[in-house]
């Protein structure tokens, strides 16, 4: 028999890895006397226990997961502590967040022991990316990481039985050795619930199975998130040098005629989770030429409470004329697996001297710069004549005979649909209907 030992009531006993407590004789043999339990409704890491049947004072267990992810325990009666005990086991999180740890053979098979350790609060530390739990007892303790920052991995769920879109995988590996043989055993460190957005910062509510009304755990990110083409990135250190997790989103231009400068909406993860928002472009590192629009500036996201947070957001779109003549700005997806969506910009074009822009309406915060794209490839008269046309929904015949002209083309929403106002001067017909917003 193996475990932890700890003289107590005048005993010397063995709380054995099978589950069973023992007494030590003065010749150190063992005779099992009883059996020990870690699991309790009163969720306080204390183990109960019993002498032939009757009833102990619990014992308070102090765990940690050493640097192999093994657990290590001791126990104390208040007066006398154990000295630390490695168990070899694995580790899963329960249905109800907290630990499940399944103590295994010497063949790296599951025995029946389970040490339940409570806990309190799940995030995610600075630099490192591990796992970081704090403890009923109120004590941290870190569970590493297989892939170091990298070890997170955010997917959508497909677990029927949990009411919840998304899935948030971190990958470690507890490394057992049994007779100088290590014995790698992966943990089941999957939460499943939805990316919100809370204290200024993303956050993932995990939920246990069932309906999603049902309580769940907040795990918290230390490090730093930033908006993006694709979603979120989240990166683990303070320099934003190395993304430790990708999380799906997109950002478009949904209210030009708010009444406050919230005029984006941002939604997050496979719950498409939505958020009114506010974009300020940076003028200086913005480009939008060669039918690239390349933005980056701050995106500030109204929180349910706490007012707004704000992150740096890096956004790449490509923009041409779709078949209906309507100017669209298509983001850049890197991911093949992932679509592509509309940002759905409105704005003026601006026609002048062999010159054509589309200024992007990104706000309505006055003061604030503007955003001009180029069309087609300023200054060459082929190019332009045919991006005029395209404009002007006429001809290319017809649109050399503007090349001379100075005019704007608004492009605005009107009852869900993008719409041009081309001046009657420019050309005499009515509002063309160029589209549905996306």
């Amino acid at each position: 028999m193996d475990g932890i030992q700890l003289s107590t009531g005048g005993k010397k006993l063995l709380f054995a890895n099978t589950g069973e407590v023992a007494e030590i004789a003065a010749d150190n043999s063992t005779t099992v006397v009883g059996k020990w339990d870690s699991s309790s409704p009163d969720a306080d890491n204390k183990i109960r226990y019993d002498l032939g049947g009757t009833a102990q004072t619990p014992l308070q267990a102090a765990y940690d997961f050493n640097a192999t992810n093994q657990l290590t325990a001791t126990l104390t009666d208040g007066t006398t502590t154990s000295a630390a005990f490695t168990f070899q086991g694995r580790i899963a999180v329960s249905r109800d967040h907290n630990v499940a740890y399944t103590l295994v053979n010497k063949d790296g098979i599951d025995t029946k022991t389970v040490v339940t350790v409570y806990v309190n609060k799940f995030a995610f530390a600075e630099e490192t990316n591990n796992l970081v739990l704090t403890l009923a007892t109120g004590v941290d303790t870190e569970i590493t990481g297989e892939t170091g920052v990298q070890s997170l991995e955010a997917e959508r769920n497909h677990i029927a039985k949990f009411n919840a879109d998304d899935l948030l995988m971190f990958h470690a590996v507890t490394r057992n050795t049994f007779d100088g043989q290590e014995v790698p055993l992966p943990a089941d460190l999957n939460f499943i619930g939805n990316w919100d957005i809370q204290s200024g910062t993303l956050v993932f509510i995990s939920k246990i199975e069932g309906d999603l009304a049902h309580p769940g755990v907040q795990i918290g990110f230390a490090g730093t998130f930033k908006g993006v083409t694709a979603g979120f990135v989240y990166f683990a250190d303070g320099n934003t040098t190395e993304i430790a997790l990708n999380i799906r989103g997109q950002h478009t231009f949904k209210n030009p005629d708010s009444q406050t400068d919230l005029t984006w909406e941002t939604s997050i993860g496979f719950s498409n989770k939505t958020f009114q928002a506010r974009v300020d472009v940076d003028l200086k590192r913005t480009t939008a030429k060669g039918g690239v629009l390349d933005l980056h500036g701050n995106l500030q996201i109204e929180q349910p409470t706490g007012g707004r947070m704000t992150i740096d957001l890096s956004i790449k779109a490509q923009y041409r004329f779709n078949a209906n003549n309507v100017l669209v700005f298509q983001a850049v997806m890197t991911d093949g697996n992932r679509p592509s969506y509309d940002l759905s910009l409105a704005g003026t074009f601006v026609y002048s001297n062999l010159k054509l822009t589309f200024k992007i309406q990104y706000t309505n915060v006055a003061g604030s710069g503007e955003l001009h794209a180029e069309i087609g490839l300023q200054g060459s008269k082929t190019s332009i004549v045919r991006n005029l046309a395209l404009v002007l929904d006429i001809s290319e015949q017809q649109a050399k005979l503007k090349l001379s002209l100075t005019f704007e083309v608004k492009v605005q929403f009107a009852n869900g649909n993008l719409v041009k106002k081309i001046p009657p001067a420019v050309v005499p017909r009515k509002t063309v209907t160029a589209g549905q917003k996306s």
